[in-house]
């Protein structure tokens, strides 16, 4: 998990954008909330966490880059939207209480200096939506000094 992460803030360094922000956008369904504790500054820890997900449920947690909101009505998982572009995935299992949280060490690098970082959830939810599948609100994350 702790490698995906690495590897996506050494993959997916963009244009600089404003000061260093966490900022979490749109809407999940099924009940999934995304969160986070940490400043985003470099030579910091960053945790990223979901909650309200079905107890002791398959997930994954999804890394890409922000994008505008797609209805994924179509495939069955009316009400959810992905806000990534080209997300990469890692398995997770929530906890008793429908909760994940995983933390990384932002390296001390200036040359990640703007780099975006967008994260949702995803985890198996029966009953939610045709598919059962519940999809978080996202977090974009980016890195500043």
């Amino acid at each position: 998990m702790i490698a995906l992460v690495s590897a996506a803030l050494a993959l997916l360094a963009f244009a600089p954008m404003a000061p260093a922000q966490s900022i979490i956008s749109g809407t999940g369904c099924g009940g999934l909330a995304i969160g986070y504790a940490g400043t985003g500054s470099l030579g910091t820890h960053y945790d990223i966490s979901v909650s309200g997900g079905p107890p002791n449920a398959l997930a994954a947690m999804l890394l890409g880059a922000p994008s505008p909101s797609v209805d994924l009505t179509i495939i069955g998982m009316t009400g959810c939207n992905m806000m990534l572009t080209a997300p990469g995935s890692a398995p997770v299992v929530l906890d008793a209480s429908g909760f994940y949280s995983v933390g990384f060490n932002i390296i001390s690098d200036p040359a990640i200096i703007g780099t975006v970082l967008g994260t949702q959830y995803a985890a198996i939810a029966i009953g939610v939506n045709p598919l059962g599948v519940a999809l978080s609100d996202r977090l974009t994350l980016v890195i500043q000094a």
